[in-house]
């Protein structure tokens, strides 16, 4: 594996560790950050756009729990 391969690997375990702490502790912000200002987000059938969509859309799902 290259370097280049590897330190992309690592980047990308990063995000996604990132990514559950945020949802793990309702850090919101933590969760957009993961995301580029024009990504879309597909969870096949339950969401689809915008980041910021997705984000308030996961508070809400999350909030009674």
């Amino acid at each position: 594996m290259s370097d280049r391969a590897l330190l992309d690997q690592i980047e990308l375990r990063d995000l996604v560790m990132r990514y559950c702490r945020g949802i793990d502790r309702r850090d919101f912000a933590l969760v957009r950050s993961c995301y580029h200002d024009d990504a879309i987000d597909d969870h096949g059938g339950m969401f689809c756009g915008s980041a910021d969509d997705y984000v308030a859309w996961v508070e809400s799902v999350l909030a009674p729990m």
